[in-house]
This record gives C-alpha cells, structure tokens and sequence, in this order.
C-alpha cells in the first residue's frame, strides 16, 4: 500500500485535442468559454481563435472588453448587433469573473461585488438564443463548471479547458519553436532542457530564444550550450537536493537547502517537493515489488516518461521498506507544519536533515 494520507490526484479535464478538432472542422460554436493554467496555452489558443473567427484589426466589426466590472448587458447588446459589411461579429471578453465561483470570505465578497457591479446572470437568456452572426470568445483564469452559464456553453460544446500538453506534444511543441529559429535539439538534450529549465512554457520560450541567440551559426542544441544559458528552475534546484538526501550527502543537501533560502524559494513549496518525491519512489517501488506495470503511474504523476525512468532507477536500489517510511516520514512532518506544531523553516530543514541522515536511499 501507498503511504498514509498520500492520494493519487483524479485526472484533471483537458480539452486541448477536442478544441484541435474543432479547429480543424471549422465548426465553431456561437460562444466560446477557454480557461486553464497556462497562460501561454491560453493566449495561444485565443490568438488562434481570433485570426480564424475575424479580423481584430477591423474595429467596425471586433470588440474587445477587459477586466472585471464589464457590464454583460452591454456585450449582449453588442452581440445582438449585426455585423457590417462582413458575415461575421467577433467579441472577445477577458477576465471578466463572470463564471468564477463566488468566495466564502464576506469581506472578499464584498470587495468582488464592488469590481462586479453587473450581474453576470444577465447573460443567461442570451446563451439560451444565441446570435448566429456572432462569435462570442470568453477567455477566464478562473471557472467553476458548477454555475449554469459555464453549463449553458459547454452544453453547445463551446467549454474548453486548456490543461497541459501530453509529453510526445510538448517535445514536438519545443522542437516547433527551435525550428522557428533554425535549430534542432535531439532527445537526450531535450530531456536535460526539461530536467534545467521546467515546463513552463513561457519560461522555456525565453529560453529558446536565448539558447538559439548563443548558437548563432550552429543549427545543433547541445547539452554544454544549455548548461551555459540556460537558468534553472526551482523544481531543479529541489531535485538537485533530493539527489544529495537519497545519496546520504547530509552536507551537501543541507548546503543547497539553504542555497534555496537565500533565493527566496518558499520552504513551504521546498518540503512539498520533496513529499511528492518521496511518496511517488514509494509508489514504484510498491508496483515493481508486486510485479505490476509502472506506465500508468507515468500518467497518474504527469511526468515523462524519462523522469518516470529515473524513478524506477532509484526504486530498484532500495528496500520497499525504506523507501515507505522515508515517505511516511515526509508525509508526518508535512501534517505536524499544516497543524502549526512545526514552522516551515524548521520542519523543513529538519525533513532534509533526517533524510538524508537516515533514509540513504541510492549509492
């Protein structure tokens, strides 16, 4: 069994392949709802949906409104309004709050009605009928599915949350972009891009960009040139630890610790990391002991398949045992932090310290 209290998270929806689709028929809905955590994503997919839908630059035909404190009425009214000398209406609506859940704190309440003096309901009757000669683009950072406008859309398919790219999309997706600028990157170097740098697409953008710039004539990423450029992500610099505690490199994980706290990096964050590190090592190493297939943990972890390959690496040097109270442990000072019986600082300096003093895990 898993560790206490640990859970494999339920998957989260992800619409990006049914929106492709969509797409790709040319069968748009009347109104369009996309919301998720990546902002790249999300500007990608709007940017896209804009220069197919109409024409941003014809302000006789395209309205754009921002922000909380947007009147509904007055988009329905827009949106009511024929197009001119064009098939087509094209309203885009960012950040509205219109379908974000309303907060249970009275006094977030009372300064969300003050920035939402509108009634966002008044919406309803419009999705009920919508114009046939209008698009409606309605781009959020946050949705609760719950509300029955959010339901009225994704009933006329027009919901799409944006979540990440599955890991053969993603490398295709860094690898479009290297070629944007004339290079090419393989795989093993694409991986130790991953490892540095993160996932975050914004940031891995910046960073192709800065790689292609120092290659100059080279057309080849290599690893010495991401090493020369490339910054490293927090996460890294947490793994980078995990190594030295499972290795039993008190000092040297005790070092990059406090390495990370003069970065600033939240302690809190620091000591999640390395739980979830722990807890999933213990969940391989739990599967390769009863003789099960590890590949649907890839998915549950939403990992690559490469980092799902370290894990193995490590679970298969040590004892099923070890690695089940080295995860216990994690999990016992992450409950003793929330209940506030330890600070941040020191349960997660003291989780460091203990497993790397205790729990050697790899040579």
């Amino acid at each position: 069994m898993p560790p206490k209290n640990s859970k494999v998270k339920q998957e989260k929806r992800n619409d990006i392949s049914r929106l492709d689709s969509v797409i790709k028929s040319g069968e748009f809905p009347p109104v369009i709802l996309l919301t998720g955590e990546s902002g790249y994503l999300l500007g990608f997919y709007k940017d896209k949906l804009l220069s197919l839908l109409g024409d941003p630059k014809d302000t006789m035909n395209f309205t754009r409104y921002d922000g909380t404190g947007t009147d509904p009425l007055e988009i329905v009214e827009m949106a009511g309004t024929l197009p001119f000398f064009r098939d087509d209406r094209l309203i885009l609506v960012e950040g509205s709050g219109f379908f974000r859940s309303k907060s249970k704190d009275p006094g977030d309440e009372e300064e969300q009605s003050k920035q939402d003096p509108a009634d966002p309901d008044a919406l309803t009757g419009y999705l009920k009928d919508p114009c046939t000669s209008t698009h409606l683009i309605f781009v959020e950072e946050s949705v609760d599915s719950r509300k029955k406008n959010t339901k009225a859309i994704d009933a006329m398919g027009g919901y799409f949350v944006i979540g990440e790219l599955d890991d053969g999309k993603f490398q295709k997706w860094v690898s479009s972009v290297f070629k944007r600028y004339g290079k090419s990157i393989t795989g093993a170097v694409y991986e130790h891009l991953i490892d540095r740098c993160g996932r975050d697409m914004d940031v891995l953008a910046g960073e192709i960009r800065k790689l292609s710039d120092y290659l100059g004539d080279e057309t080849v990423v290599s690893m010495e040139a991401v090493d020369a450029v490339c910054i490293r992500s927090f996460e890294n610099r947490v793994f980078e630890m995990i190594d030295d505690m499972m290795a039993g490199r008190v000092e040297a994980a005790l070092g990059k610790y406090h390495d990370l706290l003069m970065l600033n990096e939240s302690e809190q964050k620091t000591r999640i990391l390395i739980m979830r590190q722990y807890v999933r090592l213990a969940m391989v190493k739990e599967a390769q002991v009863k003789g099960q297939d590890v590949s649907g943990l890839t998915a549950a972890f939403k990992i690559a398949p490469f980092a799902m390959k370290k894990l193995e690496e490590k679970a298969g040097k040590c004892s099923y045992q070890l690695i089940k109270k080295a995860a216990e442990e994690c999990v016992d000072i992450e409950s003793a932090c929330r209940s506030r019986s330890l600070g941040d600082g020191v349960g997660t300096e003291y989780l460091v310290l203990t497993l790397s003093s205790k729990y050697r895990i790899t040579g």
